[in-house]
């Protein structure tokens, strides 16, 4: 769907369980953006570390239930929030598996990412801020973040 809109745009992905060797091979192989399809906080925190070293944005998305979450991380702007200012106190995050999920959360959500990540590719402009949705009661609010300056991924003391 993408070469339609953009057919200069190539991509390549990789299913893998993400862990500290992978993640980083997988990064390395260069590419312009991020995009979080796992259901692990210790992988999207990998993913958010080499992301920012790299100067390459990230598109993280999480579904639980009938909620989802969606946050743009972009190292390239400066004061941008990362995943760690976010989500860096967390020790557990509840994944699909133990909570279950709505495929029709699940389906709304990966299109707003996809979009998100599609307006990345092409230089235009993306959600601000973290996107709440709720499929249930039919909800979508955006949150300020702000960033953190203590965060050991992307903060001004690391």
């Amino acid at each position: 769907a993408i070469r339609l809109v953009a057919p200069w745009v190539g991509g390549s992905g990789a299913l893998d369980s993400g862990n500290s060797q992978s993640v980083p091979a997988f990064q390395g192989n260069g590419g312009r953006i991020r995009i979080d399809c796992t259901d692990n906080l210790e992988t999207r925190a990998l993913i958010n570390k080499h992301a920012v070293e790299q100067g390459v944005p990230f598109v993280f998305c999480s579904a639980q239930g009938t909620r989802a979450m969606l946050f743009v991380i972009d190292p390239r702007r400066k004061g941008r929030a990362c995943f760690g200012c976010v989500f860096g106190r967390l020790r557990e995050f509840a994944t699909p598996a133990s909570t279950g999920v709505l495929n029709t959360t699940v389906r709304t959500a990966a299109s707003l990412q996809a979009g998100e990540a599609l307006k990345l590719l092409l230089g235009e402009p993306y959600a601000e801020g973290l996107v709440a949705l709720d499929t249930w009661e039919l909800k979508l609010e955006t949150f300020k973040v702000k960033k953190n300056q203590e965060c050991p991924v992307c903060g001004e003391r690391r």
